[in-house]
């Protein structure tokens, strides 16, 4: 039986208030979205989680988190600078859900982050990323509380380091929150550096549906 809103809610010790302090503290770029308590509520209640997890905190206190220039964009409850959301993603009736998996964050170039729920190999509960230049799953060895504090300080150039070109920032922050950046010739062949490569602004879901449809074609996902 589902939970109510009141055992949802009403909660002591709410995840929010230290994740605020992070947030403050954080060494990358973080713009926090607001929320509307309807769409907040529809969220939590998907996800059957309370506000003391993190998850449920961003749940029902944000939109959405757009971090790093907008580059990786995590999903909350929906915003008009970012429409996705954890249900919109994640229920079973779209075509962008992963079975046995949460999608919890994308990033511009179609990358997605998803809790692992058995779907992977791998530790259940843990983030993996699908990488655009391998088209595959890779374990990130984070829950999702720890996959959040990398977003806000951990060394994302790094983990990016093949994959930006220059002054990258100035397309992503003109960028809407469901675009992203569709590369030709794509990541996963391999050539000249991004920053040789054409770009183009896309729908993020015709990104993420066409890398997975090229994954299953060529046995990867």
């Amino acid at each position: 039986m589902p939970r109510s809103r009141d055992e949802l809610l009403n909660i002591p010790d709410p995840a929010w208030p230290d994740l605020a302090n992070h947030i403050v503290a954080a060494r990358n770029s973080v713009r926090v979205l607001p929320r509307t308590e309807t769409g907040a509520y529809e969220t939590l209640q998907f996800l059957q989680v309370t506000v003391r997890s993190t998850l449920g905190a961003i749940a029902w206190e944000t939109g959405g988190l757009l971090i790093d220039n907008g580059w990786i964009r995590l999903l909350g409850s929906g915003h008009a600078a970012l429409p996705g959301t954890l249900y919109t993603w994640n229920n079973t009736t779209s075509p962008l859900h992963v079975s046995g998996a949460l999608i919890v964050a994308y990033d511009v170039i179609g990358g997605v982050f998803a809790l692992n729920g058995g779907a992977f190999a791998g530790t259940v509960g843990d983030v993996s990323y699908f990488a655009p230049d391998l088209l595959r799953w890779e374990e990130m060895q984070r829950g999702y509380t720890d996959f959040f504090q990398w977003l806000l300080s951990g060394d994302l150039e790094a983990f990016y380091k093949d994959a930006r070109w220059p002054r990258w920032q100035g397309e992503t922050n003109m960028l809407a929150g469901d675009r992203g950046i569709s590369i030709y010739p794509p990541m996963w062949i391999s050539g000249s550096p991004i920053a040789e490569r054409s770009r183009r602004a896309v729908p993020v879901t015709e990104l993420w549906l066409s890398e997975r449809d090229f994954a299953a074609q060529l046995d990867r996902a």
